[in-house]
């Protein structure tokens, strides 16, 4: 529900498109189910969860922000990063219980050239998620 809210606002608001973050937490094992598994066992957890995602979330995405005039766009399950996020190693997704570690990596690397900013470490998933100020998001479209 809280994505029909915000499609609704966004369409208020003269916003037709949207991005979403589906996918990352199947990527990247992003769920806290996954961090007590061994290699293998996630590799397979991510590839099911993977499988799934279309029925589990993308259609019910989909038709939450469709009945709001707003198109919703998956950047996290284009080809090329599914196929890319496929390749690397489960065991570089989940390090010292940070789950996404390979993933917030890759931000902390990308927004700290690109603002300037250094990030003391990578976040946990249950700290607030800072959103990167517009000019950034400009430059990233």
């Amino acid at each position: 529900m809280p994505l029909f809210f915000v499609s609704k606002d966004a369409h208020c608001d003269g916003i037709r498109v949207m991005l979403s973050g589906q996918g990352a937490d199947e990527l990247f094992a992003g769920y806290r189910r996954y961090e007590f598994m061994n290699s293998l066992e996630l590799g397979f957890a991510l590839k099911n969860d993977l499988d799934n995602i279309a029925r589990n979330n993308l259609e019910r995405d989909d038709a939450a922000t469709m009945a709001n005039s707003v198109e919703l766009r998956v950047p996290y399950l284009d080809r090329n990063v599914v196929e890319l996020a496929l390749r690397i190693a489960p065991e570089l997704k989940i390090q010292n219980g940070i789950r996404k570690y390979i993933l917030r990596l890759a931000a902390t690397r990308l927004f700290s050239l690109n603002i300037g900013c250094t990030c003391p470490h990578l976040r946990s998933s249950h700290e607030p998620t800072l959103i990167p100020p517009l000019s950034i998001m400009r430059i990233i479209a």
